[in-house]
Order: C-alpha cells, then sequence, then structure tokens
C-alpha cells in the first residue's frame, strides 16, 4: 500500500476545491427578482464565507498532513497478518486498507477478495483475528440484508435488500473523477485575502466603542475628582521634600535603598528619630508626617513601620498609572483615610 501522507499539494488541493465548489453554490443562489436586502444578505454570507476559508486553509491542511503522518507511524507499528482468506473462494485476501482509532488497540486491517463480488471486506486484528462485526437488519423486519453492487459508469450503486420481506434501499457514489483546478479561480476565491469577516468587523466595531465609552467616562471622572491635584513626583524629588518637612519633627538622615518595579514603584527607606521619642511615639508621629507630606503626592506609606533603638524602616508606594492616579483623588474627594493601594 502507498503510505497515507501525500505530497502537500494533494492537501491543498482537496481544501480548495471544497472552497471552490461552495462559491460555485453561492452563485446558484443567486436568482432573478431577489430583493436588494437578501441580494446584499448573500453577498455578506459569500464575502465571510471566502474570507474564513482563506483564514483556515493552513491550519486546515497542515492537521490533515499530520493526521496521515500519524496513520503511518502507526502501521509501521504492526506486522501485516497473513494467510487471511475469502469465505465464498477460499483465496488469500489482499490489504487495501486500516482503520485508524484513538488508541493503538483500536487499530485494524482491512481486506478485499480479489473478486469484486464477493464482499464484505474482513476486518483484522494486529494479531491475525478476524474481528466480526454484525450487520444492520432490515428496518421493516429486521431480518438479514444482502448488498449488491453496480458499476455504470463512474455511478457506484450499493442496493440493501432484505432476502425476507424484499424491501429495498439504494445507495449511490459519484465516482466521477475530480477535474483540474481552475487556477485563475483558485487565486480569486483561495489564495487571496479579504481582510476580515463582518462579524469581526463588527466586533472590532464594538471593541473600538468600548474603549471609546471608557475613555470618555476616565475623562468625566477626571474632571469630577481633579486628578490634577495629585503632585506626581519623583524618587529624587519625594525624598527631597519629606526630608526637609520630616527634620522639622527631629527625623533626619532618610536614605532611599534601591527601589522594585512592578504595577507600583516601592522603595525601602531608612530614617533616624534624634529625638528622645520612645517607640510607639516615635513611630505614630513618622507615620503621621508622612501622610500628611504625601497627602497630595502619588506617594504613599506602604506596610508597617519597624523601629529599632530610633532607626525606622519602612516602604513607600509610587503610582504613575492614570487609573491609580484617579484613585487617589477618588479616596481625596471623599476624605477617606489614603491607605496603600491594594
Amino acid at each position: 500500500m502507498k503510505p497515507y501522507r501525500k505530497e502537500d499539494q494533494y492537501y491543498y488541493d482537496i481544501y480548495d476545491r471544497f472552497t471552490l465548489k461552495d462559491v460555485r453554490e453561492f452563485h446558484r443562489k443567486v436568482l432573478p427578482g431577489m430583493s436588494e436586502p437578501e441580494l446584499n444578505a448573500l453577498e455578506i454570507r459569500y464575502q465571510d464565507f471566502v474570507k474564513k476559508r482563506y483564514k483556515n486553509r493552513e491550519d486546515a491542511v497542515k492537521l490533515w498532513m499530520k493526521e496521515d503522518e500519524v496513520k503511518d507511524q502507526t502501521v509501521l507499528k504492526f506486522k501485516t497478518p497473513k494467510g487471511i482468506k475469502c469465505e465464498e473462494c477460499g483465496k488469500n485476501l489482499i490489504l487495501c486498507s486500516h482503520l485508524f482509532g484513538s488508541f493503538d488497540e483500536d487499530f485494524l486491517f482491512v481486506f478485499e477478495c480479489v473478486n469484486p463480488d464477493h464482499s464484505p471486506r474482513t476486518l483484522v486484528l494486529p494479531d491475525g483475528e478476524i474481528k466480526y462485526i454484525s450487520r444492520p437488519g432490515c428496518k421493516a423486519c429486521g431480518n438479514t440484508i444482502k448488498t449488491i453492487k453496480e458499476n455504470n459508469g463512474n455511478l457506484l450503486i450499493l442496493t440493501d435488500e432484505c432476502v425476507s420481506c424484499g424491501k429495498k434501499e439504494v445507495h449511490e457514489f459519484d465516482l466521477t473523477p475530480e477535474a483540474s483546478i481552475n487556477e485563475a479561480d483558485r487565486k480569486i476565491y483561495c489564495l487571496t485575502d479579504y481582510g476580515n469577516t463582518f462579524m469581526e468587523d463588527l466586533k472590532s466595531i464594538e471593541s473600538f466603542m468600548d474603549i471609546c465609552e471608557k475613555l470618555q467616562k476616565d475623562i468625566k471622572e477626571k474632571k469630577k475628582y481633579n486628578i490634577d491635584k495629585i503632585q506626581r513626583k519623583t524618587i529624587p524629588q519625594i525624598k527631597e521634600i519629606l526630608a526637609t518637612e520630616l527634620s522639622v519633627n527631629g527625623f533626619t538622615d532618610l536614605s532611599f535603598e534601591k527601589p522594585n518595579a512592578s504595577r507600583y514603584l516601592t522603595v525601602p527607606f531608612t530614617i533616624i528619630d534624634s529625638t528622645t521619642r520612645n517607640e510607639a511615639d516615635s513611630v505614630r508621629t513618622l507615620k503621621k508626617n508622612l501622610k500628611t507630606t504625601l497627602t497630595y503626592t502619588n506617594w504613599r506609606l506602604s506596610g508597617e513601620l519597624e523601629y529599632r533603638l530610633g532607626f525606622i524602616t519602612g516602604k513607600l508606594k509610587g503610582v504613575e498609572c492614570e487609573d491609580d492616579l484617579l484613585e487617589l483623588a477618588k479616596k481625596l474627594e471623599s476624605k477617606s483615610d489614603l491607605e496603600e493601594i491594594d
């Protein structure tokens, strides 16, 4: 048997034939006397179909290629059983195909007789055991059905006939070889990117409107809560301000360590209380001074202060994005305590 994995173009041709077939179906749906809304609706569906087929083309083809490569890998795992006989003539059957499942245990060899009239095909497990599958019975009486095969040119006709009541069901299969693809049509309908679909454009418009709505809301809120009253200070600026203001209350030698950057900028600091205050008074006074000094800036005390023998450590948190600054402005407007931003 030939490998399941074919040349790349084989898969592209299959995909493109489906596309071109459906394009022709769309064209046949345009009927004389159709109203303009009907034509517009059909045109949108037609354009969206072509755009989606183009966008999905590479992924679909690569998936088919991968599936056939996996089939070839599975076939190589098992040896083909020998000596499988036709139950009608006793001749050796020939391997014609395989059946694949989700697991190796589901793998089956498919054999057929050289005589095309001897049916059905035989399913064989990798260990050589024949797998029997019961055929469905007659829908009318439940008895056995026999299948008669007839070839009429490129038309395969299978007739299922009940051996008891004579009820027949006919199934026809068109075996006409695929015509070569018109390369001009392929270029127009299969190889050209026409952009977004109608629904994608609608979603883009909806997303844009949401952004505009949020911007309008932000502008109104910034004006309402007067966000400009928040002074945006850099690290050197806030250090200079704090050093000056805190020294008035006996806190000296302010030092900043290396900042940590994430959504906020966190800066560890140390400072010395040069007065005779005890630990509780020192921490309370420094915290109050920090809160007062930082009130109208973009900085806040983060976490608790630690005191040891007049040496105090803590962290400051600086914010810079508009949403965080707006939250600070809202708290100022409501006169709530300006605690650290969660």
